[in-house]
């Protein structure tokens, strides 16, 4: 009987080092779970950093070649009036 009771005392002791063992790894793993919790709000916040810049800078681009686009029309109309002008002081045509 003796024998019976300490293999039964035995097994119980070898549950509660599993059940203790369970609890530590749980515990780890929840802080496992924060940290990585915490990078990914970090990698999300820098994405977002990161699509912010981008729209900035292709707004910039777009502004430029607007302006490029503008100064271009600008040159043309100036080079129209320019050679109307020439064509309008020419002696052979008047």
């Amino acid at each position: 009987m003796d024998k019976v009771l300490n293999e039964i005392l035995s097994e119980l002791k070898e549950i509660k080092a599993i059940q203790l063992q369970i609890q530590k790894d749980q515990v780890s793993m929840k802080n496992d779970t924060k940290v990585l919790k915490s990078d990914i709000t970090h990698l999300k916040d820098g994405q977002q950093d990161r699509n912010s810049l981008i729209k900035h800078t292709l707004t910039l681009q777009i502004e430029n070649m607007l302006e490029i686009k503008q100064s271009l029309r600008s040159l043309q109309e100036s080079n129209d009036v320019k050679h109307h002008s020439r064509w309008n002081q020419c002696p052979f045509l008047s």
